[in-house]
């Protein structure tokens, strides 16, 4: 007695004879694509972290701002350079741009 749906009895497949799904080195190609775009993006998000010199940037950012603004000069001492901020938006000394007060990138 054969059954309904199936070819000869040989088990659920197409017309063709080729049986339906996938095999086992389908999924492990299919999950090696996965596991390198979660380590790729894992590494690019680990990227978009600030530089550990941030803080000292924003420090001699927010002590500018405040010469400018209150008219006063000032010198400060940030990791282990002595700088003169002064009223018209100058900084002297370290390795400080003088006219913007801009830090070089770190290369």
């Amino acid at each position: 007695m054969r059954a309904v749906g199936r070819s000869g009895g040989q088990g659920v497949g197409r017309s063709d004879g080729r049986t339906v799904g996938s095999t086992l080195v389908e999924l492990l190609v299919v999950l090696t694509i996965l596991a390198l775009l979660s380590g790729l993006s894992t590494v690019a998000v680990a990227s978009l972290r600030r530089p550990p010199d941030t803080a000292a940037r924003d420090t001699l950012r927010a002590i500018r701002a405040r010469v400018i603004r209150t008219g006063e000069p000032r010198t400060v001492y940030l990791a282990s350079v002595t700088l003169r901020l002064l009223p018209d938006g100058r900084v002297l000394g370290g390795a400080v741009d003088p006219l913007t007060g801009a830090w070089p990138d770190a290369r």
